[in-house]
């Protein structure tokens, strides 16, 4: 119940139905449990409940992805600018997803605060010893920061996360195009 919050009627309908299997007898159980699988299967909690699997289910399948063509693969994530939700998500990338990461900012100093965000997090998980000391050098090794547009032509996925909508969009147009120039270069 305090998992559930009694919104689960199952739980309770299986102790009803060997309540009344162990002071009515085994048939009287038996009859108590297929009335009560009945009502259940039918109830609003199994139809919300089967309604999500089939959800979560739909979810977990890619549809843009076409059948037999292969999964592009990412090597390199660059992420425009380097704050708190920057660093963020360059550590998240590094640690779950093993991708090398870029973080592009206006100035060295900016990026580098980005980068030590992510440094102290990882030294933190030595410090507790659920990170090796190696696997720590490993993730930070594959964390480099920058200025110059130029380092992210290879990039494959982009992120902007600059403050405010206007800036974010002129931002993110200024770095784009900047990476065309490089490209036709």
């Amino acid at each position: 119940m305090k998992k559930t919050f009694g919104n689960y009627p199952a739980p309770l309908a299986i102790l009803d139905c060997v309540e009344a299997g162990y002071k009515q007898g085994p048939i009287e159980g038996k009859r108590k449990e297929v009335e009560s699988y009945t009502s259940l299967s039918v109830g609003e909690e199994s139809l919300a409940l089967r309604s999500l699997f089939d959800g979560q289910k739909q979810c977990a399948v890619n549809r843009y992805v076409n059948k037999g063509e292969p999964k592009p693969s990412v090597d390199k994530v660059a992420i425009l600018g380097a704050g708190l939700m920057g660093s963020g998500i360059a550590q998240v990338s590094i640690q779950n997803a093993k991708h090398k990461v870029w973080l592009l900012d206006r100035s060295a100093d900016a990026a580098a605060l980005g980068v030590n965000r992510v440094e102290d997090v990882f030294r933190k998980r030595v410090r507790k010893k659920t990170m090796t000391q190696m696997k720590c050098d490993t993730m930070l090794s594959e964390l480099k920061l920058t200025t110059d547009v130029t380092d992210l032509k290879r990039a494959f996925m982009f992120s902007r996360l600059p403050n405010g909508p206007r800036m974010s969009l002129e931002c993110t147009t200024s770095v784009l195009c900047q990476l065309c120039l490089c490209s036709k270069l």
